[in-house]
């Protein structure tokens, strides 16, 4: 077995798939990989941050015995930190990939400028966000989009989020000091993410790709984790 066990953390606003090509060439080249399906949680009542997290330790109990890194991609990196303070001594390192940084005790709409806010708000019906790739004009994700089973996979999983979600206070919890912190900028939008992270004193990666490299690169993120992640 290569390396720690990696509990790949999707974003909620996606399903596993988000991940699966990627876990699995990492699965091949001999880590241990899970990806977690957060899609239960959502359907569930709030408090939305504890169901998610708990549906995590629940994947990452599958290794008891070893400490893991968590990866989180996109909308899940608010979500580490609770994981990662539960996980203790567990957890080894948090990578986040393209991803939010935690905002503890915010909002995921507080979070964000007042018109983007306001425009979530007005996407959603009877307290349901419709799925992610509909929030913007068409053809803007042309280029992100995966095509093939892997594109059809990914867009299936797409489903209505609860506006809730959105609404709830991140978690106000921390990572423990011992695990590394690393960031990877796949795109430019997260520029910003990975700037503070490296005023944050993470480790701060950099490359040109697309967001949703996990699905349509995997191979060349596979790579870069591989010369990422702790030995």
């Amino acid at each position: 077995m290569t390396g720690y066990p990696l509990v790949f953390v999707h974003s909620p606003l996606l399903g596993p798939a988000g991940w699966t090509p990627t876990a699995a060439l990492l699965g091949g080249a001999g880590y241990a990989v899970v990806v977690p399906d957060l899609r239960p949680a959502l359907i569930r009542r709030p408090p939305y941050y504890t169901g998610l997290r708990d549906v995590v330790l629940s994947a990452a109990g599958d290794h008891p015995d070893r400490p893991v890194v968590l990866l989180g991609h996109s909308a899940a990196g608010p979500l580490l930190p609770a994981v990662a303070e539960v996980l203790g001594a567990r957890v080894a390192a948090v990578v986040f990939v393209d991803a939010r940084l935690p905002h503890p005790g915010r909002s995921w709409l507080d979070s964000l400028d007042e018109h983007r806010a306001d425009r979530l708000r007005g996407l959603a019906t009877d307290g349901l966000l419709p799925p992610w790739d509909t929030w913007f004009p068409a053809g803007a994700l042309d280029r992100e989009l995966p095509s093939g089973p892997p594109g059809r996979r990914f867009r299936a999983e797409l489903v209505a989020t609860p506006l809730g979600l959105l609404t709830e206070p991140a978690p106000t919890a921390t990572v423990p000091d011992h695990a590394a912190q690393v960031y990877l900028r796949l795109s430019a939008a997260y520029d910003d993410d990975a700037t503070t992270a490296d005023r944050l004193g993470w480790q701060v990666l950099r490359t040109d790709s697309v967001h949703l490299a996990p699905v349509t690169r995997p191979a060349e993120l596979a790579a870069l984790l591989r010369r990422t992640l702790p030995a």
